[in-house]
């Protein structure tokens, strides 16, 4: 029984995939909306994000890096191998886990490579030379009850690519709220405390906006549960 289970669970995920990368896109906002209703969830606080970061691709050849690859969740490692398959460029994720490389295996495009490595030192020695357009930052997952070990790992991420953040470059950071609402309850007084020592909420891109908000040319394009900002 067993085994029957486990065969009709991988034919399931191979029907699912096959329609998924054969699907039609007028545009980018389609990648992202089939990819919300095939992969994740039509309520994701990540949807919006995506489809503006997508929206101001609009189509265009993009050079993407994330830290923290994804087979869950947002599946985000999923979208924007979608979005450099239907438009071109390249795409570079990272993650000290091996198991999201693997989930993912025989499922993406050739513009597409999966690293297993500390996202930090993956930045360091492996930056491309060109323009990047999009860093998606989403690797060392909060934990709201000590939330300080994500927020340091962020800005550590922050700190190796800050150069390069050229014209254009869009820096987009999971997990870095706005305002209390988009925190657990339980874990509001935690988050009290962490803005009134560090000047910011918890979040793995809080210490970045705190050095960012002294760059009044940025252009915040969007700011709730994640925050998408381009440089000028």
């Amino acid at each position: 029984m067993n085994s029957l289970r486990l065969i009709f669970t991988i034919t399931k995920m191979k029907v699912k995939v096959f329609f998924y990368l054969t699907s039609k896109y007028r545009n980018p906002s389609d990648i992202v909306t089939k990819h919300f209703e095939y992969w994740s969830s039509t309520n994701h606080p990540n949807l919006k994000a995506f489809e503006i970061v997508f929206r101001e691709l609009s189509g265009s050849p993009a050079h993407i890096i994330e830290t923290g690859t994804s087979a869950w969740g947002t599946d985000s490692t999923r979208l924007w191998d979608r979005y450099v398959s239907r438009y071109g460029g390249s795409f570079q994720s990272v993650d000290i886990r091996s198991d999201p490389a693997r989930r993912l295996k025989g499922q993406l495009g050739k513009h597409t490579r999966l690293v297993v490595s500390d996202s930090v030192k993956f930045l360091k020695n492996t930056l491309p030379t060109e323009h990047v357009d999009v860093f998606y930052l989403d690797s060392w997952d909060v934990d709201w009850e000590n939330p300080l070990e994500s927020a340091n790992h962020g800005f550590r991420e922050f700190e190796v690519i800050r150069m390069k953040l050229k014209a254009g470059c869009i820096l987009f950071i999971d997990d870095t709220p706005a305002h209390l609402d988009w925190i657990p309850t339980e874990y509001w007084e935690i988050a009290r405390k962490f803005e009134k020592e560090y000047g910011v909420l918890p979040g793995k891109g809080a210490f970045v906006l705190k050095i960012l908000r002294d760059e009044p040319d940025i252009e915040y394009l969007h700011h709730a549960y994640s925050v998408v900002i381009k440089f000028p």
